[in-house]
């Protein structure tokens, strides 16, 4: 039986997470002279109602530890470890734990894109120290174009431009020294940085990842250095010029292209003004999803994640309640607020901002179930749009796949019909929006 205190812990920490969300929400986050106090309040928050599950996580920590004495080998588990370590506060034990991964040379596109987001561990894996673990790994594998992409990404990240420039780039000449074209006698043109062709805006668990990864299998695009590069409006600071050290330098008649998909993007006006000023000739994917299906998804993989603590039901009420009884249609109705799996379904006033930012011609929407269902099809017609020919795909594997429980009936029922307003206005929108996947004539489809 659960002792009292341990279910006044529970009532404790359940109140606690409530309020921060409720801060989080109805208070302003980003902008305005009480943002930094909030700010500080919400973190410590945070970590009260994290030490109140302290128990549970060293549990699992104990356990993750076991599982490695068993399995050394196992990255993933060692994975599991840092986040749990992170979950607990224990930021520097975590990025201690990830930059292992790194040097162990697994995960790298994970480790250092959680590094990149990881708002609190972000400045402990700029440290000079950990810095110079990263660039040994670097020295350490000259000849891994992985490698080198990878740590060179690291090094934009916390701000050391030029070498990691440099070494995006080594990385770039041994991933295509043998595609690229023998020099000629002639002089070549000179080298710039390549300019991406495309970025995939999501939202979240829209099977961006799938669709990355098989559109850079085609042998004329170029994958950035990690898939989810998260620079547009999200990391103050920092001088737009520093893009394009993520990126190849070459001469443009070799006739690549490159591009990245950061979900992150889609709801920010700042990336979408950025995007249309600096990079005119750039078209922006949108994956669709069905709505009630993307929700639970995001659900079970921030709860995986150790980022959500609460039932499913319960977050979504909350999200109710702080919303509206309708959801927004357009950019100005949408609240100010963390609310990750209604907001994050209603992805109508999010394009309609990223339309009128570059343009209608320049934003593809793709049904994700027409894309698991036609998967060849869809990037037929995805490269002929980026001006490419269409390529066979080698490999069909779907990414970030994650084995998740079924939504409950009445929970779906209910999601559904507070989405409904949102589905018949997105449906009418993209009913005069040309550059969509599948075409008029081809109907929607959703499993």
């Amino acid at each position: 039986m659960t002792s009292l205190t341990t279910r006044a812990e529970q009532s404790a920490a359940r109140f606690l997470r409530a309020g921060i969300t409720l801060a989080r929400g109805r208070l302003p986050t980003r902008r305005g002279p009480l943002a930094p106090v909030l700010k500080a309040l919400s973190t410590s928050a945070s970590r009260v109602a994290a030490g109140l599950e302290g128990s549970e996580r060293r549990e699992l920590e104990t356990r993750l530890r076991a599982a490695l004495e068993v399995d050394p080998g196992n990255d993933q588990t060692r994975h599991e470890l840092a986040l749990t370590l992170a979950a607990q506060g224990r930021n520097e034990e975590a990025v201690d734990a990830w930059i292992r991964l790194a040097e162990r040379g697994a995960q790298l596109e994970r480790v250092t894109l959680t590094l990149h987001t990881r708002r609190l561990v972000r400045d402990i894996a700029g440290s000079q120290a950990n810095v110079r673990r990263m660039r040994r790994i670097a020295v350490s594998n000259p000849d891994s174009a992985q490698i080198q992409l990878g740590i060179g990404a690291f090094l934009v990240d916390h701000g050391y431009l030029e070498e990691g420039r440099v070494t995006v780039r080594r990385g770039y000449d041994l991933l295509l020294r043998d595609a690229l074209p023998s020099p000629r006698s002639q002089p070549s043109q000179p080298r710039e940085s390549l300019q991406p062709a495309f970025l995939i805006l999501g939202p979240h668990k829209t099977a961006t990842s799938s669709l990355y990864a098989m559109l850079v299998q085609h042998p004329r695009v170029i994958p950035a250095p990690r898939k989810e590069l998260q620079f547009w409006g999200t990391i103050e600071g920092r001088p737009p010029e520093a893009y394009e050290a993520y990126f190849p330098a070459l001469d443009r008649s070799a006739g690549f292209i490159t591009g990245e998909a950061s979900p992150s993007y889609l709801p920010l006006q700042e990336a979408a003004a950025d995007v249309a000023a600096r990079f005119p000739e750039t078209k922006v994917i949108v994956m669709r999803r069905d709505p009630v299906a993307r929700a639970f998804s995001h659900f079970q993989m921030l709860n995986r994640l150790q980022f959500e603590r609460r039932g499913f039901d319960e977050a979504i009420d909350l999200e109710i309640r702080r919303i509206g009884p309708t959801p927004p249609l357009r950019r100005d109705d949408v609240p100010d607020l963390h609310a990750p799996y209604l907001l994050g379904s209603c992805i109508l006033p999010h394009l309609r901002m990223w339309v009128d930012a570059v343009g209608p011609e320049r934003v593809m929407v793709i049904d994700s179930a027409h894309f698991a269902n036609d998967r060849q099809g869809t990037l037929d017609a995805l490269a002929t749009y980026l001006g490419l020919e269409p390529a066979p795909l080698r490999d069909e594997t779907d990414r970030n796949v994650g084995q998740y429980s079924a939504i409950s009936p009445d929970s779906e029922a209910r999601l559904r019909e507070w989405l409904a307003p949102h589905e018949a206005a997105l449906d009418e929108f993209l009913a005069t929006h040309a550059a969509r996947i599948p075409g008029p004539a081809e109907g929607r489809r959703l499993s």
